[in-house]
């Protein structure tokens, strides 16, 4: 493992970079970098995880793949076993940080990757998907058979047009995230749904920033 000040790389091919500093720390999963690390406030380090191979190490189970080229190999216990188990601890100690709550959260394949781990294994009380690919073979009728570990706060965005994509699997994108939020609505208070302009690849980090600012501001004012 190299690292400096703000950085970590781990041998079989992580990275974490750090932005902030304090007792929330949210890991934003398959990014290299975040745009709008001067908007967060002085209690919250954000680490963005980075290095995955998103068909293997994102995907819960093995699925045939959307387009040609690789299929979803189903690697995500796997490296959330390693994440949690090991880089997540690693990362605490060198950065110097002792987190009083964690959160999770991505974009698209991270996105499923966010939410799958946050129910898997009750560890983040702060979750947000951002046009996350809750459309994955099996994935909604598998999160609806589980409840919610922990009451959290959970956040949800899709694009307004991303249920036009050409792929059918890809078309239920909408309707799999509402669905995701009302089983998040069933045991928090704490939950939001946002439906965004535009198609998958639009404004990603812009997304990812809104996500950023429900987990940590709005979420406090809605409840009072």
């Amino acid at each position: 493992m190299t690292e400096t000040a703000h950085m970590l790389r781990f041998p079989s091919g992580g990275q974490m970079r750090l932005y902030g500093g304090g007792r929330r720390v949210l890991w934003l999963m398959g990014e290299e970098e975040y745009a709008f690390s001067d908007q967060l406030p002085e209690d919250t380090a954000l680490i963005s995880v980075s290095g995955q191979d998103w068909n293997r190490d994102f995907s819960p189970w093995p699925a045939e793949a959307v387009f040609r080229g690789q299929p979803f190999a189903g690697g995500a216990d796997e490296y959330l076993l390693r994440l949690t188990g090991e880089w997540m601890p690693q990362a605490l100690e060198r950065f110097g940080l002792r987190p009083s709550s964690q959160g999770i959260l991505g974009y698209s394949l991270a996105g499923l990757f966010s939410l799958y781990a946050s129910a898997r294994t009750g560890s983040f009380p702060l979750t947000a998907s951002v046009s996350g690919s809750l459309w994955f073979d099996g994935f909604l009728p598998w999160l609806e058979a589980r409840s919610p570990l922990a009451e959290g706060c959970y956040y949800f965005s899709v694009g307004d047009r991303e249920k036009s994509a050409r792929n059918p699997r890809m078309a239920r994108v909408e309707e799999c995230t509402r669905a995701a939020a009302r089983w998040a609505s069933s045991l928090s208070p704490r939950v939001c749904f946002r439906l965004e302009k535009g198609g998958h690849f639009q404004d990603p980090q812009l997304r990812l920033q809104n996500a950023v600012h429900y987990l940590l501001y709005e979420h406090e004012a809605q409840n009072g």
